[in-house]
């Protein structure tokens, strides 16, 4: 007879655990198509792991049934740490470049200036990306594991950094930022016209004398 239960028995660091699997129909309909198509009289099963962290081993047992263990292996997705601002003001300023931490990725710099955000990725890269508000650039390596990104700061608006590492795993949202630029216009002076009224009076005395 066909067993009418199915659990799926993990282990993950040294603990064994026993969870029972749902009948295939009550979650995925169209998955029942694709595993029995000739047999309709067997019930599929199913289990879906809500969140991968950390490998771990599993094997299914149903009624005396027990399958062959498979094990699951988890990629990280790549990182950044350690993220630098690097800004080179426009000549006109007579300032000099400077650099200084940005943890939180804000860009707040006078328009025209050379902005660089250099980072440490957590895993080894192939590529990688930043997306302005006014297009998309690639990532320059800078040394073994150190990237950078280079723009100019002209438009106001949030920026993304996507990482690639060489065994394909993707990260779209690695580092995500904001450009705040600082108008680069001298203050305007006005001045206001005052009317001055004279006297009627004293207009006359002045012609009678």
């Amino acid at each position: 007879p066909m067993p009418s239960e199915a659990s799926l028995v993990t282990e993950l660091d040294g603990t064994v655990r026993l969870i029972p699997m749902a009948v295939a129909p009550s979650l995925h309909p169209e998955l029942v198509k694709q595993v029995q198509p000739n047999m309709p009289d067997r019930v599929p099963f199913i289990y879906e792991f809500p969140n991968i962290t950390k490998p771990f081993t599993f094997h299914l047992a149903a009624g005396d049934g027990r399958s062959l263990p498979c094990r699951v292996t988890v990629k990280e997705k790549p990182t950044v740490e350690e993220v630098f601002l690097e800004l080179k003001p426009p000549a006109y300023t007579g300032k000099g470049a400077s650099s200084q931490p940005a943890p939180s990725g804000l860009v707040h710099a006078l328009v025209g200036t050379q902005a660089t955000v250099v980072f440490k990725a957590t895993r080894e890269l192939a590529s990688g990306a930043i997306t302005l508000p006014d297009g998309t650039s690639s990532l320059k390596q800078r040394g073994a594991n150190s990237w950078e990104a280079s723009f100019n700061v002209l438009k106001e608006g949030a920026y993304v950094i996507s990482l690639r590492a060489k065994d394909g795993v993707e990260n779209k949202t690695a580092f995500e930022g904001r450009i705040l630029p600082q108008s680069d216009a001298l203050p305007a002076v006005a001045f206001e016209m005052q009317t001055l009224n004279i006297s009627q009076t004293r207009a006359s005395r002045n012609l009678s004398a």
